[in-house]
């Protein structure tokens, strides 16, 4: 039986002599919003994809489509439509994650996300848009 390991962990055994910059890497946060910082953002892509298989997938669907039997009765949009991309914006996106969604009676539709922080929201919406065709 293989037992599971972390994203940084499969880097940090690929990284080999550079695992001891990564174990000091996890400790700081200033590389967040950096382009160039090659931990961070491997870091921040895989705990959005795992976040979102957790989270999201039961009723977007792990493609995206929305197409689970709960995305369908709550009308998930399919992500992988450039028109919906084109029309949803990364703020109304952020907000409906932080915030969780109602439908116009005021029934809860999409719970808010609970114990992510901005960046993990930010990451989360930046998934989502990689389903586009």
């Amino acid at each position: 039986m293989q037992s599971w390991v972390s994203p940084l962990r499969k880097l940090a055994v690929r990284l080999g002599p550079e695992n001891e910059k990564l174990k000091k890497h996890e400790k700081t946060t200033d590389c967040e919003y950096r382009r160039d910082c090659r931990y961070g953002s491997v870091a921040r892509a895989e705990d959005a994809k795992a976040t979102y298989e957790r989270d999201c997938a039961k009723c977007h669907g792990a493609d995206g489509k929305g197409e689970t039997k709960m995305g369908k009765k709550l009308g998930a949009k399919d992500y992988t439509d450039p028109k919906v991309q084109s029309e949803m914006k990364d703020d109304a996106a952020s907000k409906a994650i932080k915030d969780g969604l109602k439908d116009q009676d005021g029934k809860t539709v999409m719970k808010p996300a609970e114990g992510l922080s901005d960046e993990d929201v930010k990451g989360l919406v930046a998934y989502m848009r990689s389903f586009k065709k």
